[in-house]
């Protein structure tokens, strides 16, 4: 929550209350806590609120993703902060 006090000298100034941390859903797992295997493909979230399906290269440490074709993008790894693993795909159905 944001409040604008009454200004002192002239010059309002914003202050910020401290607030909890956002929840992080079930399922993802912290970068801190540890990293995807080598090539693995996952689901990556980063400090902006962005995601991704990407994989990790164990050799760089980095993220990378595959948008059409061989064009490899490396993620901003730094601004990865949670990944996921992908989930199984769906079974064919039955005719």
């Amino acid at each position: 929550k944001r409040e604008w006090p009454e200004p002192k000298d002239g010059e309002p100034r914003l202050h910020i209350k401290e607030q909890s941390a956002p929840v992080i859903p079930d399922g993802w797992i912290s970068c801190s806590e540890r990293m995807p295997e080598d090539e693995q493909e996952v689901i990556v979230h980063n400090k902006l609120g962005y995601r991704y399906v990407s994989y990790f290269d164990e050799h760089s440490g980095l993220f990378f993703d595959m948008r059409g074709g061989n064009q490899m993008n490396c993620i901003e790894h730094i601004l990865v902060t949670h990944w996921m693993p992908l989930p199984a795909a769906p079974e064919p159905e039955q005719s």
